[in-house]
């Protein structure tokens, strides 16, 4: 028998889906700091997906471990968008692409 030892954070249904396959799963929960730091290495690892490949679902999948991590940090999704909405108003988004390439001081 052929055994693979993992440290990955994986979603919730994912052990369904390998027992599902006829496969054996072993995890475990993490705790709150731990799963905190998983998040960080989670976040990297689907950053450098999407950099990689620029498919909607790479970065659909940093979208999903952000929210997580807002989660973790006591912000509900409402939170997230009400925060981002204030930035909006006040800085503004992206839509105009524009590179600050100068300030200059008298």
């Amino acid at each position: 028998m052929k055994k693979i030892n993992f440290e990955l954070l994986i979603r919730d249904r994912v052990p369904a889906i390998i027992e599902k396959s006829g496969r054996n799963v072993i995890v475990e929960q993490a705790s709150p700091s731990e799963f905190k730091e998983l998040l960080h290495f989670k976040l990297n690892e689907v950053l450098s997906h999407y950099d990689s490949s620029h498919d909607i679902l790479d970065l659909i999948k940093v979208i999903d471990v952000v929210e997580a991590l807002a989660k973790l940090e006591g912000y509900s999704e409402e939170d997230v968008l009400k925060i981002r909405e204030d930035i909006v108003k006040k800085k503004g988004s992206y839509d105009k692409r524009l590179v600050l390439k100068e300030i200059n001081y008298e």
